[in-house]
């Protein structure tokens, strides 16, 4: 693990805890919390949070709480990031509704629109008709964003603005 030591001016120094205080030896191997605060001694969280809309970015050394963190998740502002993300959210709603009925996907379930059985006949029509619309929402969402007509939303909210399918009644018969 990684420490730092806060240097006079406010910075600092980060390296391996052996590197920083060579002629000191802990016992059990690691120092105490007691001797971490004495010292002025940090762990350094490189644990930063990220997801498909933010990016991690290297910062200069600064103390959060009781950590020095080296980096912080910054908003991605490139477009076709941001689109991407949101087409991705798409495909991953689509996928997960057709794996719930034992489809590998959405693709693999729409392939029994000609099923000689009506249950798979019947789901593929519904899994297709909700294609459309779930690309037709998104793509709506993005271009009003792109054209700035609106902001896209939060990608939570986009997620639960997306229609939802309506999977036919069961059938009696296979």
């Amino acid at each position: 693990m990684r420490y730092a030591i806060q240097n006079p001016d406010g910075s600092f120094k980060i390296d391996l805890l052996g590197n920083l205080f060579p002629n000191v030896s802990f016992a059990g191997g690691a120092p105490s919390a007691t001797w971490l605060a004495d010292n002025h001694v940090y762990p350094v969280a490189d644990d930063v949070q990220f997801d498909a809309l933010t990016k991690c970015v290297d910062v200069e050394p600064y103390l959060d709480g009781d950590v020095v963190r080296t980096a912080r998740a910054e908003p991605v502002t490139d477009d076709d990031t941001i689109a991407s993300a949101y087409v991705d959210a798409l495909q991953r709603a689509m996928d997960a509704a057709a794996r719930s009925r034992g489809y590998d996907d959405i693709k693999s379930g729409i392939t029994y629109l000609e099923s000689s059985i009506p249950t798979f006949a019947a789901e593929a029509r519904a899994m297709r008709d909700w294609r459309d619309a779930m690309w037709g929402y998104g793509l709506a969402e993005i271009a009003a964003a792109r054209s700035g007509e609106k902001s896209l939303p939060a990608l939570a909210v986009f997620t639960a603005g997306m229609p939802q399918i309506e999977w036919p009644a069961e059938q009696t018969s296979t």
